[in-house]
């Protein structure tokens, strides 16, 4: 007992110094100054902490409204890109179609040029055969050179008369034709008993037998 008088006895001495008594209310002022500020900042603290439960309480029915909501809209994009993507494949389906049919028309109208082009081709070759065939014919076996008709010192008649006083009368078998014997333009004139041929400017008897000269038969 007599130790906690002499302690309140030695704090009542300290008080009254002068120079320890301002550092002590300066301590003090300051410890007060701290609890203060510390019991501002609990207080900010839980309103803070009251008014962040009270907006998440009001954003929650907005969320979950939008978590509701949100589904459909999903859907309309689906359904707008599938939409979307079946039209860009119809477009693209009928432009395939389209080309392909074009293509098809273009090998059509080609195959047919060249069908044309080879009975063309085939056309100009038979008439091609049948010129070089009618060619080598002729070639191979020409015919007597018959002259140009034109008027003559001998007629016709005159050679006729002179080849029927030949053959005693003998009828005529067919007219006088104008033929070239040996160089020389004639007449060849056919009766019954046989062939007389006469010069066309001359009336020289050129030929008289059974036979034709030409031909070789009677």
């Amino acid at each position: 007992m007599s130790g906690f008088i002499l302690k309140t006895n030695q704090a009542a001495v300290i008080l009254k110094n002068p120079v320890i008594r301002p550092q002590i209310m300066k301590r003090s002022f300051a410890l007060m100054l701290s609890a203060a500020a510390t019991a501002i900042l609990l207080v900010m603290g839980v309103g803070v902490y009251w008014a962040a439960q009270i907006v998440a309480e009001q954003a929650q029915p907005v969320t979950h409204a939008q978590s509701e909501t949100q589904p459909a809209d999903v859907v309309s994009t689906t359904e707008n890109t599938e939409t979307s993507d079946a039209g860009g494949n119809a477009n693209l389906v009928t432009q395939y179609q389209e080309r392909e049919a074009h293509y098809q028309q273009l090998i059509a109208e080609a195959n047919a040029k060249i069908l044309q082009a080879s009975a063309d081709n085939k056309a100009v070759a038979t008439k091609l055969a049948e010129a070089q065939k009618a060619f080598t014919t002729i070639v191979n076996n020409p015919k007597p050179t018959e002259p140009v008709a034109q008027s003559y010192p001998v007629t016709p008649e005159m050679a006729t008369h002179l080849a029927q006083s030949l053959a005693k009368g003998a009828a005529l078998k067919r007219e006088p034709e104008l033929v070239t014997y040996q160089s020389l333009v004639a007449y060849k004139v056919t009766l019954e008993a046989g062939v007389v041929i006469v010069d066309a400017n001359t009336d020289a008897l050129l030929y008289a037998g059974r036979r034709d000269p030409e031909s070789g038969s009677e």
